[in-house]
C-alpha cells in the first residue's frame, strides 16, 4: 500500500500564457471551486478588477508582470486540492495542483496536467513548491532534477 503525503505539489511550465489554458485547467481540475476575490490583485493604476476573469486576462495580456492565483474547491474532498496559476516575469504561465495523495497519485496527476496543458515539464514536491521565480528557472531546476 502507497503511503498518503499531504501537500504534493505538481507543477507544469506551459507552452503559453493563455487564459483558455486556465479556466480549461481550473474547470478539468477543480470543477467546483471558490472565486477568486476581485480585489486578489490590482491593476498598474491600483484598480480593483470587476471579475475574477477580467484579472486573470490582464495578466496574460501583460507577459512582464508576475503574480499567482490559487483556487481552492468549494466544498473540501479528500484529496483536498488547491490550484495555482504563477504568471513569471519572464512571460511564462506555470500552473499546480496541491493535494493530498500517494506517490502514484501524484505522477498520474502530473501526467494528467501535462497531457492537458500541453506541458512538457514538470515537477513533484512535498510541502514547499520548487524554488524559481521565472519559466528559466523552472526548465534549470527540472533539468537538474533529470541529471
Amino acid at each position: 500500500m502507497s503511503e498518503t503525503h499531504r501537500d504534493i505539489i505538481c507543477q507544469v511550465l506551459c507552452p503559453a500564457r493563455s487564459e483558455h489554458i486556465i479556466l480549461g485547467f481550473l474547470n478539468h481540475f477543480i470543477p467546483e471551486r471558490n472565486e477568486l476575490s476581485c480585489d486578489y490583485a490590482l491593476d498598474s493604476e491600483g484598480k480593483i478588477f470587476e471579475t475574477e476573469k477580467a484579472m486573470v486576462k490582464y495578466f496574460v495580456e501583460r507577459p512582464k508582470l508576475s503574480q499567482t492565483f490559487y483556487w481552492s474547491e468549494l466544498v473540501q474532498s479528500q484529496r483536498n486540492i488547491m490550484g495555482g496559476a504563477n504568471f513569471t516575469s519572464d512571460g511564462y504561465l506555470i500552473l499546480s495542483l496541491t493535494l493530498d495523495g500517494t506517490n502514484n497519485q501524484a505522477e498520474e496527476y502530473l501526467d494528467e496536467m501535462k497531457s492537458f496543458t500541453g506541458a512538457d515539464l514538470g515537477l513533484i514536491s512535498y510541502t514547499t513548491p520548487a524554488s524559481y521565480s521565472t519559466g528559466a528557472d523552472f526548465r534549470e531546476i527540472h533539468q537538474e532534477l533529470r541529471s
